[in-house]
């Protein structure tokens, strides 16, 4: 019988499960039984493609017109995240004494590498940051203030029951989550094994059905990724559309909806825009647009470095994990940033020209990331990380 290999997945957004899904293909590749466990929408995407046992999701607070609300947030963590962290362990510690697995890969989860150790199994967790800061306010000074102390110290107890911690990013000065990795980790026990991603081939019947889509196809192409948990995908969607409309006398537009559940599909067309309720192979698009637009989300900033096209993000409001990406987006040259604030027709319109100026500067950048991303083995790194411990 062949070993087993339990992942345990943040279910926030599809960032985290999108790479892990990777990861555990290339296992199954090698004749490794494959079982996951996430919560949220992340679920349903895991199912689809390997065997996944859902858990209580932590849940977070959000604004009604978009981004994170910090008060919202507290409560329903000082309600529910202890028990729920919990709940957790301790279905997890049912699931690797049913499975037993070889090995446990956590991605981001702490319940899952507390669990492995107290059923005494090795754990690779995977992460692109290993704590979390509160956005400042007027209000809660001193709680936030409290929790931004305590995070990069309190966190790392519990990423150091790791075994190894495969840090999903570059490492300096090009790191891109830079901010979210100062914690006090144990050094021996991090890799930075570069970026999760797919490098797209796009085949001539690809590009010939793509460019039928539009009218004018010799416009510059801008992809629009809608990512992260359904009701803020659903506001910048709203936020975006309005913008292409006003916007597609200079460019072809092309969204994703991120909406899984429903089949992969061309679910609404005009001249310039057309819209996917879901794309399979996002890289795809990320490779035919000459420049993509989406919240600044690892996941989709790494497809683009390894696909060398330039970003234009929008990071979400509140979340101070994607405003620092925001942030090292502008100055690793990777493409410009634009705050929820700022975000109208006219800004859109002339950060994508300042983009196309500088086109040639930002593949440059975009290589040079890629290349040594390339050379630290991405997904063959965590496999070849993952076989050390196991034996």
């Amino acid at each position: 019988m062949h070993n087993t290999i339990y992942f345990t997945v943040s279910g926030i957004g599809f960032g985290h499960v999108g790479r892990s899904l990777r990861i555990a293909e290339s296992f199954a590749e090698k004749g490794f039984k494959i079982v996951f466990s996430t919560y949220g929408e992340a679920v349903h995407y895991a199912s689809a493609n390997f065997p996944c046992f859902p858990l209580p999701e932590i849940k977070l607070g959000w604004k009604s017109k978009g981004g994170l609300s910090l008060r919202s947030t507290s409560k329903l963590l000082i309600k529910s995240a202890l028990p729920t962290f919990v709940k957790q362990v301790i279905m997890e510690m049912l699931i690797i004494e049913k499975m037993k697995p070889s090995l446990i890969i956590s991605d981001s989860r702490g319940s899952s590498i507390l669990a492995a150790k107290i059923k005494s199994k090795p754990v690779l967790t995977i992460a692109n940051q290993l704590a979390v800061f509160l956005p400042s306010q007027k209000t809660g000074k001193f709680f936030i203030k409290l929790a931004n102390f305590l995070s990069p110290v309190l966190f790392p107890k519990i990423w150091n029951l790791s075994d190894i911690i495969a840090l999903i990013d570059l490492p300096p000065p090009y790191t891109i989550s830079k901010r979210n990795i100062n914690a006090r980790v144990n050094p021996k026990k991090i890799i930075f094994v570069g970026l999760i991603g797919k490098e797209a081939n796009l085949s001539d019947e690809f590009l010939k059905s793509m460019e039928s889509l539009f009218k004018d196809p010799r416009k510059p192409t801008i992809y629009v990724s809608a990512t992260g948990p359904s009701k803020e995908r659903r506001i910048f969607v709203q936020k975006m559309r309005n913008i292409a409309l006003r916007l597609k006398r200079y460019f072809n537009f092309i969204f994703t909806l991120g909406e899984i559940k429903t089949k992969p599909c061309l679910v609404k067309t005009s001249e310039g825009i057309i819209e996917y309720s879901w794309f399979p192979e996002r890289e795809k698009l990320i490779k035919f647009a000459k420049i993509v637009i989406s919240r600044a989300g690892r996941a989709t900033i790494d497809q683009c470095i390894l696909n060398h096209r330039p970003i234009l993000v929008i990071p979400s409001s509140r979340q101070t994990e994607q405003e620092e990406n925001a942030r090292r987006i502008n100055e690793l040259g990777l493409g410009k940033a634009i705050f929820e604030n700022e975000l109208n027709p006219e800004r859109i319109k002339k950060a994508l020209y300042a983009i196309d100026e500088n086109y040639s500067l930002h593949l440059r950048k975009l290589s040079l990331l890629s290349n040594l991303s390339r050379r630290l083995g991405g997904v063959n790194k965590v496999t070849e990380l993952a076989l050390r411990i196991m034996k």
